[in-house]
């Protein structure tokens, strides 16, 4: 379960970030975690995190596109209750 206090070190983060770093993460090198981390008020850690998330985001993403459901399937699903 996610509380306020994580969502309010995550935007210290994200805020700490160039708008570069938030555009290619993967240009995030261990001098620019530790800045950030400073600049955030949060650990290394904290910003290791993050970025272990948002790269589990990704791969989870690109799966997900990869699934081609059958209109059949679709239709079906729209028609749930909570639709």
């Amino acid at each position: 379960q996610i509380d306020e206090s994580q969502f309010v070190r995550t935007q210290a983060i994200l805020n700490s970030m160039s708008k570069r770093e938030k555009q290619q993460p993967t240009i995030i090198n261990a001098g620019r975690r530790k800045r950030i981390a400073a600049g955030s008020g949060t650990q290394v850690a904290d910003v290791n995190r993050l970025l272990n998330q948002f790269e589990q985001m990704k791969k989870m993403m690109k799966r997900v596109n990869k699934m081609k459901l059958p209109k059949q399937a679709l239709h079906k699903m729209n028609k749930m209750p909570w639709n």
